[in-house]
């Protein structure tokens, strides 16, 4: 689904933001230059998933650093089982479902 520009709804566990039990709407605007250019500097705030403590950049990186890391990994070890037969031979597969439902 594509929108230029979208009522999306506030989780009922944002007690920042949700103040009762009327559902409230904030505006998703998409990709945009502009809303790219707003939201440039920093601008940290409360952050309803941490009890309102204010979110800091070592919070910031701590979340893109590791998301970003594993989609890279991810990204390099798709290639190494494109021929899963050369690599294991012939019942490769299950030896290795055999050794990983052995108990150590």
């Amino acid at each position: 689904m594509y929108c230029v520009s979208c009522q999306v709804l506030i989780p009922e566990a944002n007690h920042i933001i949700r103040n009762g039990s009327f559902p409230v709407y904030r505006d998703y605007t998409g990709l945009k230059l502009e809303t790219f250019k707003r939201n440039w500097h920093q601008q940290y705030g409360q952050d309803y998933t941490s009890d309102g403590r204010a979110v800091d950049f070592a919070t910031v990186f701590g979340v893109l650093f590791s998301g970003v890391t594993g989609i890279m990994a991810g990204a390099n070890m798709s290639g190494d089982y494109m021929c899963f037969a050369f690599f294991f031979g012939g019942g490769g597969g299950e030896r290795l479902g055999k050794q990983s439902l052995k108990k150590h």
